[in-house]
């Protein structure tokens, strides 16, 4: 995106922001021959970040994106590697918009952020982002280095999925995302705030159904893994029940205070199954 547009909507359709996009220019090009397909050597580094999105242009593979793992020097080093060598002088640059929202007045859920790109004459790409607002932001317990270290401890032999930052980071991802989800039908809950650390156990325990359910992992103890994943979904319906009924603190007029209505704990009905 060169000149991208955005806007924030409720459900309706009612328009409650039009923030800044910001793309990122970082721009460079392929310098002399790469010696592989996941380290492309190029004119100059300045500005590539690792963790961000990029893409290279080439005539053998057309338009490939990939994400950036380290910047060594002047080469750049891939998470996963481009379908083919790219040739001297191919163009590399950055794809990501940085849209930086203002304090929305209500809380509510289903919000829309849309971004169009009004640039390249006009081509109209677009994204979009659904998003809710709530009192306090939602730190996700499960981190990549998590996954990695349960995974060397449990499995040493596992060589290749120690390795595998990318499904690390997916793992991860699936784990919060399902404890998400399972908080999310509570009552009050854009009102509600859970600590990391009280977030840690339950997201522990959806990492290791993941890695049990799809990459069939069970610890050496287990000899059953029906029954290994319906001990551990036992244990999260009762660790999310504690979350749920458990007392907390409110501010939900946004006053500053906590009124005695509001340290009142709560039950709800929740889901199950990943």
């Amino acid at each position: 995106m060169t000149a991208p547009t955005a806007v924030v909507t409720q459900r309706d359709g009612t328009v409650v922001a039009t923030p800044t996009a910001t793309p990122d220019t970082t721009a460079s090009t392929v310098d002399g021959t790469a010696a592989a397909t996941d380290r492309i050597p190029v004119s100059d580094a300045s500005g590539f970040v690792a963790g961000r999105w990029y893409a290279c242009t080439d005539d053998a593979f057309g338009t490939a994106l990939f994400e950036l793992s380290a910047v060594e020097g002047s080469t750049l080093r891939l998470v996963d590697p481009l379908p083919s060598i790219p040739s001297d002088g191919a163009a590399v640059f950055g794809v990501e918009v940085v849209v930086t929202v203002a304090a929305i007045d209500e809380l509510g859920e289903g919000f829309l952020l849309e971004v169009v790109d009004d640039g390249d004459g006009g081509t109209g790409q677009q994204v979009t982002q659904d998003f809710d607002v709530s009192r306090y932001t939602f730190t996700e317990p499960v981190q990549p280095e998590h996954v990695c270290t349960y995974i060397s401890r449990t499995w040493p032999s596992e060589v290749d999925m120690i390795s595998d930052g990318r499904l690390h980071r997916r793992i991860a991802q699936q784990s919060n995302d399902a404890l998400a989800a399972r908080l999310a039908p509570a009552e009050r809950r854009l009102e509600r705030y859970w600590s990391p650390s009280v977030l840690a156990e339950p997201g522990r325990i959806l990492m290791q159904i993941i890695l049990a359910d799809v990459h069939r992992l069970i610890p050496m103890h287990e000899s059953d893994r029906n029954e290994y994943v319906r001990g551990l979904r036992f244990e999260l319906k009762d660790r999310i029940s504690d979350l749920l009924v458990a007392p907390a603190k409110y501010d939900q007029d946004g006053d500053g205070t906590i009124d005695e209505d509001e340290k009142d704990g709560f039950n709800a009905v929740i889901g199950r199954g990943l």
